[in-house]
């Protein structure tokens, strides 16, 4: 997602919690009885655990990313190692500089420069924590490789 468009999405969301659109779409300024970076914090920090919207950025690039080294037969995967002519991620970042591609994959592929990720991560490390077993559907997620 573009900075800009992070940011206009945040101001939004700050309106809404705030109450500073009226019915015809005027902003009208109330009284902030807390910081954003306040409301940001988790629930245990005495936040109300809204994410920000970089944040939540980063998190789809991750996960984008993470399809892209675990997914490479699938059919999207494979059009786009085609249309790049790219084997790997850092191919990808190589080829799609120069050719008009579309933002999503240049954020993709710049992933490995966010910080606080790290790109040289094998994707056999990455495991799913069940906790109680209440998000998971035993029918329809894939529990080996082969998709069973």
């Amino acid at each position: 997602m573009l900075v800009g468009v992070s940011q206009h999405l945040e101001v939004i969301r700050r309106g809404f919690l705030w109450g500073e659109f009226s019915e015809n779409g005027q902003r009208i300024r109330n009284l902030h009885l807390l910081k954003w970076d306040k409301l940001t914090l988790s629930k245990n920090s005495g936040g109300l655990g809204i994410t920000p919207m970089h944040v939540k950025n980063k998190a789809l690039l991750g996960k984008w990313w993470y399809k892209w080294i675990a997914d490479k037969h699938a059919n999207w995967n494979k059009l786009i190692r085609a249309k790049y002519d790219c084997r790997a991620m850092d191919d990808l970042g190589a080829a799609i500089r120069n050719k008009n591609a579309y933002a999503s994959l240049l954020g993709i592929s710049s992933i490995n420069n966010i910080e606080g990720f790290s790109g040289a991560l094998d994707v056999n490390e990455f495991m799913w924590d069940i906790k109680d077993g209440s998000t998971a559907l035993f029918c329809e997620d894939k529990w080996l490789e082969s998709g069973a």
